[in-house]
């Protein structure tokens, strides 16, 4: 699971448990920890067979509780019926080691003491990443059988037209596809959904042939169509097979209507890529192809190789002594002293200013240090010189050792380069080996984000920025959402929304609360002299549903100021809210009282989203930002813009943020959406300065 802002990667969860608050609750133990979640709570049969029957896949289901009328040979059985790779958890405590055991022997990938919700995260965060790899296998095996075929068709036959698509749009298209359907340049198609170039009568169900062989991942099929060419129809066949592109998984159509090759390994080439005479030295690209050859050949354990990135010391002022041609010679002579040493099957490449990397056969870390010293003895004892001053040449090396679970090449690459910036730092000349980290990453995270926050407020290093939000429909009231940046000890900023949901439960954050109100009211009353009706959304932490004086607090600063309390809207995440119960309740109602809005944001991820909606009844809602493409998809987010049905009929303001397009924008209007808000209307700002006029 990857992480980026908070958690890009989504996690797709089901959870088994009689009660939707006990489910929820451990939904919040994944969004507490910041991933992003699509969840659908299990509670009988039915509701297990239509979550099944979804068309996107669950990563994961974990069971904290079994319902009566569910019991667990039963759910097991309809999992394996329907042949789903589907790893489960099972949330339970256990008096004996039988007892989990027993859970193992029936495919339970692990068993969870009921208090232990951090062994949950670590447990989870194994098997989804090893379904995921499991995936990416399953499609890239079939993909590479597939790939050198395309390469062969490609280079063959440029006649025919040919087209790659994920997820129904368009990456690639050669020529001669643009010159079929009337275009002049490929930046024309790509993003656009393939089936615009389709006669309508087909869209709908060439789509559904295209998704469905995507997700299954079959290795060929065919199909006829209806291809749009101008005014004209034209009726064509496609073959569709999977292959890969950019390192992603695609699908290749080669569409039909009604030998001249050079071996690379044949051209000898210097090291910047310039024909010159033969060397020892390969191009950088044979390596790198090779390097992917003896990747997959290690992943299905056919033998084990290693990769040696070498780095010349002192290179920048070895290049600046002497020109390019010389430089050129030096590297020759040193690339030859390296490749005698190295075994014959051996491949050696030049990585730029003065670097080598070196493909061998070696797998055992014992041989691997012997070839290093090795190749350090003879550079030593061999003379090499410079303007015809003697040189030393000393390499620092850095090696990774392939096997079953290596990535790709140029990952590869960069794992064995930094382990010889490491050998060179230490002084090593001997081969330094990548080694990966183990780290606590949610703790060590947070501890180092907590730091940085108190250190950023005491130094007065936080600003707050506000972002327009646009009305869709008649509302004269010019909102502006509230964010703050922080500039932290090396002068790099963060944004507020990249680490507020992880921290903002935290005592501490009260003080920066505190902060955000004063900055901002005092800013918010010199804008309304202006005569206009700013108004601002203020994202409050969770800490603040059990705090004592805040709100007090803030009527006193907001009378302070002048202002009237319906200019602010307090708004308190999804996830808080569900965390604090009771408590959220009791706090709106005092937020209610004093005059201002209420607001809910990070809205749709919990296990009953509506549930919130009544305890609260408030008077926006901000639909979490991981739910923007699934709304402006046509076939994403059903339960969703169900959901979205409900809040208009309840007459709730909705709001939806990261709008990047007029096209969803467009797409967003038709759905009801009251309010939005993304960077290609105005980025974050320092100052309320947008023209709300000029958008009307």
């Amino acid at each position: 699971m990857k992480t980026s802002q908070n958690m890009t990667e989504t996690i797709r969860l089901l959870v088994v448990d009689p009660s939707a608050e006990k489910a929820d609750n451990l939904v919040n133990v994944f969004r507490g920890a910041g991933y992003t979640m699509r969840v659908c709570h299990i509670d009988d049969q039915t509701s297990l067979d239509s979550s099944l029957a979804e068309k996107k896949m669950w990563d994961l289901l974990i069971i904290s509780e079994l319902p009566e009328t569910l019991p667990l040979p039963l759910l097991l059985e309809t999992i394996e019926h329907q042949s789903l790779d589907l790893p489960i958890i099972i949330v339970a405590d256990y008096q004996k080691p039988s007892d989990r055991l027993q859970y193992l022997r029936m495919g339970i990938r692990a068993v969870v003491p009921s208090e232990n919700m951090e062994m949950l995260l670590l447990f989870a965060g194994r098997e989804v990443g090893h379904l995921q790899t499991r995936r990416n296998y399953r499609r890239m095996s079939v993909a590479l059988s597939e790939s050198e075929k395309q390469r062969r068709l490609l280079l063959d036959d440029q006649v025919d037209a040919v087209v790659y698509v994920s997820e129904g749009e368009v990456r690639y298209a050669n020529s001669a596809f643009l010159q079929m359907i009337g275009k002049n340049d490929l930046e024309n198609v790509l993003g656009h959904r393939f089936t615009e170039w389709v006669d309508s009568s087909q869209k709908e169900s060439l789509s559904d042939q295209i998704d469905e062989i995507e997700k299954t991942g079959r290795a060929h099929s065919t199909s006829d169509a209806l291809l749009l060419e101008g005014d004209n129809t034209v009726s064509v066949s496609m073959e569709i097979s999977p292959t890969s592109y950019e390192g992603h998984f695609v699908l290749s159509l080669l569409v039909r209507g009604s030998s001249i090759s050079q071996d690379k390994n044949e051209i000898a080439l210097t090291e910047d890529g310039e024909t010159g005479e033969e060397t020892v030295v390969c191009p950088r690209e044979t390596l790198l192809n090779q390097l992917d050859i003896n990747i997959q050949r290690a992943v299905d354990g056919r033998g084990r190789s290693s990769l040696i990135y070498m780095a010349m010391n002192d290179q920048e002022q070895i290049v600046k002594s002497a020109d390019k041609d010389l430089f050129q010679t030096l590297l020759s002579d040193v690339g030859k002293v390296i490749k005698n040493i190295a075994d014959k099957h051996a491949l050696l490449a030049g990585f730029g200013n003065g670097n080598f990397a070196l493909l061998s056969d070696g797998n055992e870390e014992k041989v691997i240090q012997k070839l290093g010293s090795d190749i350090q003895a003879a550079l030593s004892a061999e003379t090499f010189s410079l303007n015809e001053t003697p040189l030393s040449l000393v390499f620092s090396m850095g090696a990774v050792i392939l096997c079953d679970n290596s990535c790709d090449a140029k990952t590869l690459v960069v794992r064995a380069r930094n382990a010889s910036i490491h050998a060179g730092r230490t002084g090593n000349k001997q081969v330094a080996f990548h080694q990966s980290r183990k780290v606590n990453v949610a703790g060590s995270v947070e501890k180092h984000l907590v730091m940085m926050v108190k250190q950023a407020l005491q130094k007065n290093q936080l600003t707050p920025i506000f972002q327009p939000v646009i009305s869709m429909k008649d509302n004269l009231s010019q909102w502006y959402d509230v964010q703050f940046k922080m500039q932290d000890a090396r002068g790099r900023e963060h944004n507020s929304t990249s680490f507020q949901t992880r921290l903002d439960r935290m005592p501490f954050w009260l003080c920066v609360d505190q902060w955000l109100l004063k900055s901002v009211c005092h800013l918010l009353r010199e804008k309304r002299k202006d005569n206009k009706d700013t108004r601002l959304m203020l994202h409050l932490g969770g800490c603040q549903l059990q705090a004592k004086n805040f709100l007090s607090d803030t009527e006193l600063q907001v009378k302070k100021q002048g202002l009237l309390p319906e200019v602010f809207a307090i708004v308190i995440s999804e996830q808080n809210l569900s965390l604090q119960g009771e408590d959220a309740v009791s706090f709106f109602k005092e937020v209610r009282s004093s005059g201002m809005k209420i607001g809910i944001s990070g809205f749709g991820c919990s296990v009953d989203p509506m549930e919130m909606v009544k305890k609260v009844n408030p008077d926006f809602v901000i639909i979490d930002p991981s739910f923007t493409d699934d709304l402006v998809n046509e076939k994403q987010g059903i339960k969703l813009k169900t959901i979205i049905t409900a809040l208009l009929e309840k007459q709730k303001q909705i709001m939806v943020t990261q709008v990047d397009t007029t096209q969803a924008m467009a797409s967003l209007w038709a759905q009801g959406v009251d309010l939005i808000s993304g960077n290609f209307i105005q980025d974050p700002a320092m100052t309320m300065d947008y023209d709300f006029d000029d958008n009307t």
